[in-house]
């Protein structure tokens, strides 16, 4: 009971502190965070025209009956269609190029003018040549490549 006493200011202070804390976590939780999209309105257009999951998976389908393909996965995060390929064994530039076939194919060209497309081929045997990276900004018409080479 001493120690109440003599540290009577500190305690009220400290008191007052932690209330105003806890008052203004409640404010911002109510009014600013932990509300919401984690993109918030910004894809709220591409709910019209959205990609199946039927059509993802066709993607990755026709991506992996290819030869050099060993695996293919294909997701959306936010506005950006990811097709990650595992490739096995020699595979030349021009012919992974001209995988972009399926894109074109599987999807229509309202949904590419939402989404930006990139196709990222990944060879754990061969790091001087992979990764190839093709990136098809929403809108454009052609891949733009990134590789080592």
């Amino acid at each position: 009971m001493e120690f109440i006493k003599a540290h009577k200011g500190f305690i009220i202070i400290l008191a007052i502190f932690i209330l105003l804390g806890i008052i203004s976590f409640l404010i911002l939780e109510k009014f600013i965070i932990f509300h919401g999209s984690v993109y918030g309105n910004r894809l709220e257009d591409i709910k019209k025209n959205e990609v199946s999951k039927k059509v993802l998976k066709q993607i990755e389908d026709e991506f992996a009956e290819k030869n050099n393909i060993k695996s293919s996965k294909v997701y959306i995060t936010g506005r950006i269609i990811n097709i990650i390929n595992n490739v096995e064994g020699e595979s030349s530039l021009e012919n992974l190029q001209s995988y972009t076939e399926i894109v074109f194919n599987d999807i229509k060209e309202k949904q590419r003018k939402l989404y930006d497309i990139q196709i990222i081929y990944k060879n754990d045997k061969d790091e001087d040549k992979f990764p190839i990276i093709g990136y098809l900004g929403k809108g454009l018409t052609e891949f733009r490549w990134s590789y080592r080479g």
